[in-house]
């Protein structure tokens, strides 16, 4: 009987859809890490923006993340491409392709605890974006199947011209929910990308939510703010569901929904050396 109790929960805890899809997802946690980050220098203030902003033709183009739990990954790759692609005024699709950043050389680092099952911390991410850089997706490609393949010394010295100076959050966790929408607006209207940590519902990648009841927080997920409109009162994500899913990899999330379920918001700086090659 203890046998067949065994074997009944087993299969219960596999199955369960809250682990499930928290792993599907792969943002892990970590508010006392949030705690230490500095919050991001003053940005324009909320009445002084523009209505909208748009982000979005300096993004690459969004890819899947699979079965794998690398959502932390996939937002600060982009993050960086998105920043690359910014500062370069470069809008052509096989040109951002070219410079879109990895996310195997990351998650394949970070994964908590080496487990290809698990997710990562935005701090572990940002961390070593910071101390190492990222290299190329061309050169190190994306596999949903497998993250052990670490990167080699060729990736590492690539990587390192595209170290950050710095990372910053753009709220405290005792913000207001206005606060933390006029804090990610003025960082997308300077321009930044903004890397976030959401609370989002179970089955994401098979219903874009429509409303503040739709978007239920079930579990955690890491995405990319782009672009808003102030007039509709929405902002642009970016996900990591690959170009099929919402509207072609990106979808709407209103300032009531986000204001309620974003966690976590940052933004990155490149420095004056940002992508020259490093002294042999």
């Amino acid at each position: 009987m203890n046998k067949v109790l065994a074997i009944s929960l087993l299969i219960c805890f596999g199955t369960s859809p809250s682990l499930a899809q928290e792993e599907y997802n792969g943002l892990i946690l970590e508010d006392e890490n949030f705690d230490t980050v500095p919050l991001s220098p003053v940005l324009p203030e909320r009445g002084n923006l523009p209505l909208l902003v748009d982000l979005k033709p300096y993004c690459p183009t969004p890819g899947d993340q699979g079965q794998q739990p690398s959502c932390v990954a996939w937002a600060i790759a982009n993050a960086l491409t998105l920043t690359r692609a910014v500062k370069a005024n470069e809008k052509s699709p096989q040109r951002k392709q070219e410079m879109s950043h990895s996310v195997a050389y990351i998650y394949n680092q970070i994964k908590h605890q080496g487990d290809c099952l698990r997710g990562a911390t935005f701090s572990a991410g940002l961390h070593l974006l910071k101390t190492k850089g990222d290299c190329l997706a061309k050169n190190l490609a994306y596999d949903h199947t497998q993250c052990h393949e670490l990167p080699k010394r060729i990736h590492h010295q690539q990587a390192a011209r595209y170290r950050i100076a710095n990372y910053f959050k753009l709220f405290d966790k005792t913000s207001t929910r206005d606060d933390k929408i006029s804090a990610i607006l003025s960082a997308l209207a300077n321009n930044q990308a903004v890397i976030l940590g959401l609370k989002v519902p179970f089955g994401l990648r098979k219903r874009v939510p429509r409303n503040a009841e739709e978007w239920k927080p079930e579990t955690h997920h890491a995405m990319l703010a782009v672009g808003y409109n102030d007039l509709t009162e929405t902002i642009t994500l970016m996900n990591s569901y690959g170009a099929q899913w919402g509207n072609q990899g990106f979808c709407e999330i209103d300032y009531q929904s986000l204001g309620l379920n974003v966690v976590y918001a940052y933004v990155i700086e490149i420095g004056q050396g940002f992508g020259r090659a490093m002294a042999r």
